[in-house]
């Protein structure tokens, strides 16, 4: 019995521990937190008693759970903290490089929902379940992030 439970966690994390990774990454722009952050995730997983739908309903709740983690470290957070995201974590992503630094770089309200809906594959409105939004709030800050882009885009090409 024992063997089955550390299995299931086991293909848990693995399925789920780069994706939650990179969001709390991007939310708390330091790694030492971010690994803090999952592993906190991860424990609310373990001693969750519900039971879940499917995979997506399990994944947009682990998002929902770490993205809340997040949001109270930041709120404990007693200092300012400014530091990049390492160019070597933005490599590792399979995205183009270019790309993804400038969606790192849109305001934290634009930045979330692009992640969720172009990189991780979640749908409109599994986003906006995830952020607690409406599904047109998630559209509006999905057109105006890429709003964002395509201007930077075009400044970069001039």
């Amino acid at each position: 019995m024992r063997g089955t439970i550390k299995t299931e966690y086991d293909e848990i994390y693995s399925a789920y521990a780069d994706l939650l990774y990179r969001l709390a990454l991007s939310h708390l722009k330091n790694s030492y937190d971010a690994e803090d952050a999952v592993q906190e995730t991860f424990i609310a997983y373990f001693y969750h008693k519900g039971n879940f739908a499917d995979d997506n309903h399990r994944k947009a709740w682990l998002v929902r759970v770490l993205l809340n983690k997040c949001t109270d470290h930041i709120r404990k957070s007693t200092r300012v903290k400014t530091v990049e995201i390492d160019d070597s974590v933005a490599a590792k992503n399979d995205q183009d490089d270019g790309v993804f630094n400038m969606v790192m770089a849109l305001e934290e309200k634009y930045k979330t929902p692009f992640l969720l809906y172009y990189f991780e594959g979640f749908d409109i409105k599994e986003t906006a379940s995830i952020l607690k939004l409406t599904v047109s709030a998630v559209k509006m800050r999905l057109k105006r992030g890429r709003e964002m882009l395509k201007i930077a885009l075009g400044d970069e090409t001039e």
